[in-house]
């Protein structure tokens, strides 16, 4: 039967072989088409990407280009300003008539018109006119008072000892919330007789927000993300020093539980024979200046350690809380602690519990503390007993 099958249908045979023969290579075909279609579109994206990355890396170029030449131009433009004033041959005159003369009207009236019209003219915030010992002669507006030379006594105290001009960058002022930063230029001026001698120093300062931070927030092109920072290493961190676009509070924010783990090698060095467990919680993020929380850590964070001193095994923690719904920040220790009816003298200057014999210090460090937390808005207070230790709380801005 199959040979009869074979001499009746003998192209049948023939038939499926070719068309076999057809789909082999029709399907040869197509999967060497598919190849080819998938090997020409992965060329064209690899060329539209790097085309693409290439006009984007060009565009940031200019873009970084043009930004940091305007932050040039604005800086030269402030210290121009600054370098007048420095060298204006009417002002020493004008500031010793105002020290050594304080019956004449018309040099601090002559020196106020001047450092107004400068300060309206220019876009800065405030000035300030001291003499040589950092006393305030001359404010605008007039309710500038001397914490804001406190603030600058140290960049006071290298004008001086230069002859230079100081930039004082981004920091905040204790009469302010700790959202509204600020920058400083701090002019020293001379006696005309006696160069090497000050007579005070003019401080301008500027606030960031009136021109600076839309100079850099402004894109020259279209974008739902893009935005220039401007940072400042901080040992192992970076600090922004400007809003981010989708973090406004982000300007001068820093994490607190850095600025702790530093001072715990410098008092270990001091006193390397002492066990301490020093516990501190990670991801702590405040907003503030950032040298001044660190004068308040070292002073918290150094008290816990002195006041733990007794202790065979000595325990800090440096962490933070819920309490009544607000995020507080504490330094705690197992230390001596103290007697809560005395805790109203804590913050007062050269107030002590403890003897000077036998936990020495100056008294003055609790009073620094509460005045830096008081400027960004925050509150501090402690809780205690005696033989059990002592804990710290403060807020701050978040």
């Amino acid at each position: 039967m199959t040979d009869l099958n074979q001499n009746i249908f003998p192209d049948l045979k023939v038939h499926k072989q070719r068309t076999r023969r057809l789909q082999f290579i029709l399907l040869a075909v197509a999967a060497v088409l598919a190849v080819g279609i998938t090997w020409v579109s992965l060329a064209s994206y690899k060329n539209y990407e790097q085309e693409t990355r290439t006009h984007l890396e060009q565009q940031l170029s200019s873009i970084v280009s043009l930004k940091s030449f305007d932050l040039a131009v604005w800086y030269r433009e402030r210290h121009g300003d600054a370098e007048m004033l420095k060298n204006s041959p009417a002002l020493p005159m004008l500031i010793y008539n105002l020290i050594h003369n304080p019956s004449d009207q018309n040099s601090p009236a002559k020196l106020k018109r001047y450092l107004e019209s400068l300060t309206e003219s220019y876009g800065y915030e405030s000035y300030l006119v001291t003499d040589a010992s950092g006393i305030v002669l001359l404010s605008f507006p007039e309710a500038a008072d001397l914490e804001h030379v406190y603030e600058h006594a140290e960049e006071i105290t290298k004008a001086f000892k230069t002859g230079q001009i100081v930039f004082f960058d981004f920091h905040t002022h204790a009469e302010e919330t700790a959202e509204k930063i600020f920058l400083s230029l701090i002019i020293p001026i001379f006696d005309e007789e006696i160069t090497s001698q000050p007579l005070g120093a003019i401080i301008l300062i500027i606030n960031p927000e009136d021109y600076l931070y839309p100079l850099i927030t402004n894109w020259p092109v279209p974008s739902n993300t893009a935005e220039t920072l401007l940072i400042r290493p901080e040992n192992d961190h970076i600090l922004f020093l400007n809003p981010l676009r989708f973090n406004p509070g982000a300007a001068l924010s820093l994490t607190v539980c850095k600025l702790a783990a530093e001072i715990v090698p410098s008092l270990q060095e001091i006193e390397p024979d002492r066990k301490v467990e020093i516990l501190i919680t990670a991801d702590l993020t405040a907003k503030g200046d950032p040298h001044l929380l660190q004068v308040v850590l070292n002073n918290l964070i150094g008290n816990a350690w002195k006041f733990s001193s007794q202790e065979a095994q000595a325990k800090i923690e440096v962490g933070r809380a819920v309490i009544d719904g607000e995020n507080v920040f504490f330094v705690r220790d197992n230390g001596v602690g103290f007697n809560m009816a005395y805790a109203d003298k804590l913050f007062g200057a050269f107030q002590r519990l403890h003897g000077v014999n036998e936990f020495p210090g100056t008294g003055v460090g609790l009073a620094t503390v509460q005045r830096i937390i008081n400027r960004h808005g925050g509150r501090i207070w402690a809780e205690s007993e005696v033989g059990k230790g002592a804990t710290f709380f403060f807020t701050l801005p978040g």
